[in-house]
């Protein structure tokens, strides 16, 4: 069978875009010296920053993240409470 088309048909479906995530510290847990050095680290921030930063809550700390970004951002500052979904209490997460 021979098709009028110069070209092979193929079927074309719609994709979905990936949402992005705002990410921002909103309690700094249990342990403020131990959050300190996560901010300084994660923000690449001096020590006094990450300080002064830690004291003006919430604290923006990316934006345009997909989920798999979160997922690292919650591993890194989530790590300390005992469960996963606790990372609610330290983290806000919005698209």
């Amino acid at each position: 069978m021979e098709s009028d088309y110069p070209f092979p048909l193929v079927a074309c479906y719609p994709v979905e875009e990936e949402t992005q995530y705002r990410v921002s510290l909103v309690n700094q847990g249990s342990d403020r010296f131990r959050m300190i050095l996560k901010i300084r680290d994660f923000l690449k921030v001096s020590l006094k920053e990450a300080k002064d930063s830690i004291d003006q809550l919430p604290l923006f700390l990316r934006d345009g993240l997909y989920v798999d970004e979160v997922d690292d951002v919650v591993s890194i500052f989530g790590r300390d409470t005992l469960k996963i979904e606790d990372y609610r209490d330290t983290l806000s997460i919005k698209p």
